[in-house]
């Protein structure tokens, strides 16, 4: 029962090709080519005319936003938000907002008022219960059933205390 060898990248020094594990490590810009070491070559020329964000052309970059605005088509623009509350009476906008609040006495359960009547209360949503999952025989492993060897060893155990009492 051993573990699956699982596949290691190799994209040690490289920017293109395969990685040996059926994948790639990255790709060259328009125009370039992959060397057979993983390296990039060709004439690509890096621009940033006009840009304030995003890529360059040739793998690079112009620059990134700062926070609270987003690089659309070379631009830094201020981030917007849509507040969400079609179908609630109460609880967050999703824009850092409200929707409304509850009377007095009411509380905001899943965007809805609802009054916890005499002696009620609102039920919170259970954590989840946790499974055991089984390993499938690995010998010993917790949640492992026991094996034929596991079987007999049980048994001469149990058979070596009863002949002790």
């Amino acid at each position: 029962c051993g573990a699956a060898q699982e596949c290691q990248p190799d994209c040690a020094n490289k920017v293109c090709g395969g990685d040996a594990c059926g994948s790639t490590c990255g790709e060259c810009p328009p125009g370039d080519s992959c060397t057979f070491d993983g390296q990039c070559y060709g004439g690509c020329e890096p621009s940033c005319v006009g840009v304030q964000c995003g890529s360059d052309g040739c793998g690079g970059s112009c620059g990134t936003c700062a926070s609270g605005t987003t690089c659309e088509e070379g631009l830094c623009l201020a981030e917007t938000c849509t507040p969400v509350c079609a179908g609630l009476e109460c609880g967050d906008d999703g824009c850092g907002g409200s929707c409304g609040g509850c009377s007095a006495g009411a509380l905001c359960a899943s965007g809805t008022c609802v009054d916890p009547g005499e002696g009620g209360a609102v039920e919170e949503t259970p954590e989840p219960t946790p499974m055991v999952v089984s390993t499938g025989g690995c010998g010993g492993a917790p949640g492992a059933p026991l094996s034929g060897a596991s079987w007999t060893l049980f048994g001469l155990l149990a058979l070596a205390y009863r002949s002790r009492r």
